[in-house]
């Protein structure tokens, strides 16, 4: 077996995660970024990015570009399912500028959930904007989420989209969470010193924010994941899952 102090020696990033990934993988769990580090966020929904890791996000804007793969529309007493589609758009484009993430995707998508079929009929679409193989973690919701559309694309879609594009073998998946906590993180992220901004982010999405007041719920999730992190103010849960294992499971 290689020593770790000689792995971690050799220029080559690719080659020592490589390594590091085959005899060392407790090591390789966690962020590792640099000036050409690419990561891709996916999330379901316009709101999921910011709720699950947002301070991530914020943190590290310049290196992400961002996939919403459906906007959602559904109908409410104030106004239609396509209008609230277009509402939630706009909302995205205004996050994202807010938050400085410049290559990103929203797909509209509306009626009553879930809305699985309308996400799998823009499979083209999806494969046709991704370069996957130019990423070095690419962010899902976590599998055990209890939301359907969130488990239709971390479990299904985005995997046919992977064997449909390919990948680079070196990717790491990083799992977060949203309406079900990751019940062993691999990893708590120091939010603490974007915490503020990440809330009142959120409070963007104000045509989400009418019926559950997410900054007051998600400022007291991440309050919880820095208790468990050495006592911090804030942080977000990630788990991690090489991208070869992530095809291969069967959830």
């Amino acid at each position: 077996m290689i020593s770790k102090t000689l792995i971690k020696m050799i220029p080559i990033a690719k080659y020592r995660k490589r390594l590091l990934y085959k005899y060392y993988p407790e090591l390789s769990l966690g962020f590792h970024i640099n000036k050409n580090t690419r990561i891709l966020v996916v999330c379901p929904h316009p709101d999921d990015e910011m709720l699950g890791a947002g301070g991530f996000m914020i943190k590290n804007a310049k290196h992400i570009d961002c996939l919403c793969m459906a906007s959602a529309g559904v109908k409410t007493q104030k106004i239609d399912a396509e209008p609230r589609a277009d509402l939630r758009i706009k909302e995205f484009h205004k996050v994202m500028d807010t938050i400085g993430v410049k290559n990103r995707w929203i797909f509209k998508t509306f009626g009553i959930p879930p809305m699985c079929d309308q996400i799998q009929n823009y499979f083209d679409d999806y494969c046709k904007i991704l370069d996957l193989k130019k990423y070095d973690y690419i962010f899902l919701p976590n599998p055990d989420d209890n939301h359907p559309e969130h488990q239709f694309i971390t479990n299904k879609l985005f995997k046919k989209i992977l064997h449909h594009n390919g990948y680079n073998p070196d990717t790491q998946i990083v799992f977060y969470e949203v309406w079900r906590p990751i019940p062993f993180p691999h990893l708590f992220y120091d939010i603490s010193d974007v915490a503020k901004k990440k809330f009142k982010v959120i409070g963007l999405y104000k045509s989400q924010n009418g019926w559950i007041k997410y900054p007051f719920r998600i400022e007291g999730l991440n309050r919880y994941r820095g208790m468990l992190s050495n006592n911090i103010d804030y942080a977000e849960a990630f788990g991690f899952m090489r991208i070869k294992k992530y095809l291969k499971d069967k959830k």
